[in-house]
């Protein structure tokens, strides 16, 4: 599955948007139901997690690809997809387009019996993350 917008900004305003999940990601799908509590680390094998009370924690995805401002690559099971042994790979490539635009895409391969509902549920949360990308120039 894929997804493609245009954003007329630079390209490092662009890059701020996927790798900030607690400013587009849906707070209904984080245990915490808050985004604060969501955070991004950008090293090799670094975390998407989500910090609980009683100084619990959720790790949603590994860091496994970054070659900033063009393209970020997570793998892993978001939510209760970890428990069911389902898990993804999403994809963020941001590539320049006509002057004073940036065309992002995201992808996701998923793999296991779950695959329609990540496909449904991940496209509602990167329209989410575009439209919010949108908002910053």
């Amino acid at each position: 599955m894929r997804e493609e917008v245009d954003y007329a900004g630079f390209p490092d305003t662009a890059w701020r948007r996927p790798v900030r999940p607690q400013d587009w990601w849906d707070a209904e799908h984080t245990y915490s139901h808050d985004t604060s509590n969501l955070s991004l680390t950008l090293v090799p094998g670094g975390c998407w997690c989500e910090k609980l009370a009683h100084d619990g924690f959720v790790r949603h995805m590994d860091v496994i690809y970054v070659q900033a401002p063009a393209k970020l690559r997570l793998s892993g099971g978001l939510g209760p997809l970890q428990g069911m042994g389902v898990s993804a790979t999403l994809t963020f490539t941001l590539k320049p387009g006509e002057p004073g635009t940036d065309q992002s895409q995201s992808g996701i391969r998923s793999f296991g019996l779950f695959r329609r509902w990540v496909r449904e549920d991940s496209r509602r949360c990167r329209q989410r993350a575009w439209r919010a990308a949108s908002a910053i120039r």
